[in-house]
C-alpha cells in the first residue's frame, strides 16, 4: 500500500477531492480527514490521508503532499525515506523541505519544477516531467509527455499533484482513464 499524506489547511480540498474522485474509479483506495472515513478495503493500493498537523511516518513507501494552504506546525521529520511533493511558489513548504533535507518533487509552471504543463489549453493539458525521478519501488522513471484529457475547471496545481503520484507508484498509465 501506498501512503499519501496530504498536509495543509483541512478547508482546502481541491487535491482530496481530485484524488478522491479520480483514485476511486481506477485503485482501490482508503480515504481519512477530519469528516470522512472510507476504509473498506484493507488491501487498498493508496490509503489518503489528510491532515493539518505533522506526523512521524514509518512507512517508507509514503508521499506528503504540502498543499497551497494553511497554517504549520512545524517538527523535525524523523524518516526521510518518504517523497514529498510541493508546489515551487510555496515558500514555506520550500524552507521546510530545505531544513529537513527531504526528498522532493516540485510541481509548477517553471522550467525549474520536475513536474511542469508543457501544453495548456482549455480541453487538454500536457503534463510533463521534466526530469528523471526514482519511483517508490525504486525504478527510474525517465522524462515522459502525459496528455490529459480536461472536461471540468479542475486546479492545475492538482492535476500536477495527482501525476506525480502516478509517477511515482509506477501507475502513470492509469491518467489516461481519469478525468479533469
Amino acid at each position: 500500500m501506498i501512503n499519501i499524506i496530504l498536509y495543509g489547511n483541512l478547508q482546502d480540498k481541491k487535491i482530496f477531492n481530485c484524488l478522491k474522485k479520480n483514485f476511486a474509479k481506477q485503485f482501490s483506495c482508503s480515504f481519512l480527514n477530519d469528516q470522512y472515513i472510507d476504509m473498506r478495503d484493507s488491501q487498498a493500493d493508496f490509503l489518503i490521508y489528510e491532515t493539518d498537523h505533522p506526523l512521524d511516518i514509518l512507512n517508507e513507501h509514503t508521499i506528503v503532499v504540502f498543499k497551497d494552504s494553511g497554517a504549520f506546525d512545524v517538527r523535525p521529520c524523523k524518516n526521510r525515506q518518504h517523497v514529498s511533493i510541493i508546489n515551487s511558489e510555496n515558500n514555506w513548504a520550500i524552507d521546510f523541505i530545505k531544513e529537513n533535507e527531504l526528498n522532493t518533487i516540485t510541481c509548477g509552471l517553471s522550467l525549474k519544477d520536475i513536474v511542469s504543463v508543457s501544453s495548456y489549453t482549455g480541453e487538454s493539458t500536457v503534463v510533463a516531467l521534466q526530469r528523471s525521478i526514482r519511483s517508490l519501488m525504486g525504478t527510474m522513471i525517465e522524462p515522459v509527455e502525459i496528455p490529459i484529457r480536461r472536461i471540468s475547471n479542475a486546479d492545475l496545481y492538482s492535476i500536477l499533484v495527482l501525476n506525480a503520484i502516478l509517477l511515482l507508484s509506477e501507475k502513470q498509465g492509469s491518467v489516461e482513464k481519469m478525468d479533469f
